[in-house]
């Protein structure tokens, strides 16, 4: 089974005060299968992540519609929150108040749900933000 991680790497913007996630990278033929964003096939997958004016956003997409997302975010020094967020195959959030000189880590994680007994959930795909 392949495993598709992800590549891209953040790029700060300054004239904009923001840093962005970019949206494609690159690896050897047949690895990603026309997935130019490179992130593992098996959840969701992290598309955006920039900060401006102390406002974190945060973007996905899943591998297929899922019956609701699980997001967590956390900071040095603060325990990490985490909150159910929609369902179907995209979604987004936001953090506001961010701090500054600060390293953020988001995570996303897609679950199907049963009417009865657990939740079958993915495994959680993570990534970090530095507001500068």
């Amino acid at each position: 089974m392949k495993q598709k991680f992800l590549m891209a790497a953040a790029v700060p913007i300054a004239a904009l005060g923001m840093t962005m996630l970019p949206a494609t990278a690159s690896a050897g033929p047949g690895t990603f299968e026309g997935d130019v964003i490179g992130c593992p096939y098996d959840r969701p997958c992290i598309t955006e992540l920039w900060a401006r004016d102390g406002v974190i956003h945060v973007a996905w997409k899943g591998d297929h519609g899922y019956d609701v997302y699980n997001f967590r975010w956390g900071r040095p020094g603060r325990a990490e929150s985490q909150y159910e967020r929609g369902s179907g195959r995209y979604g987004s959030t936001t953090i506001n108040n961010g701090h500054s000189n600060t390293t953020y880590t988001v995570k996303v994680q897609g679950c199907t749900t049963h009417w009865y007994g657990s939740s079958d959930c993915s495994q959680w795909n993570e990534a970090h933000i530095h507001i500068g």
